[in-house]
């Protein structure tokens, strides 16, 4: 057997293992109730929101940054 097939021949291996674990935690999870899970999902949506606003905070402070510094750096040179 060459080098790449026993190479082909573990990485097979590690992925039917890794699909294993994977089948092994779906069947092994808690149920969690359809009330908690519109909880997370509304939290989900909250902070995905907030976190679009603290996005374009940030993107208008670096803009208004760089706009100061290119007057600080005008009257320096000039």
């Amino acid at each position: 057997m060459s080098t790449s097939d026993q190479n082909y021949a573990q990485a097979v291996g590690r992925l039917e293992a890794a699909v294993q674990r994977l089948e092994s935690a779906i069947h092994t999870r808690p149920s969690v109730p359809p009330e908690e899970l519109n909880r997370l999902s509304g939290a989900l949506r909250a902070a995905e929101d907030q976190n679009s606003a603290l996005v374009a905070a940030n993107r208008k402070a670096a803009e208004r940054l760089e706009s100061t510094i290119g007057r600080l750096r005008g009257l320096l040179n000039g």
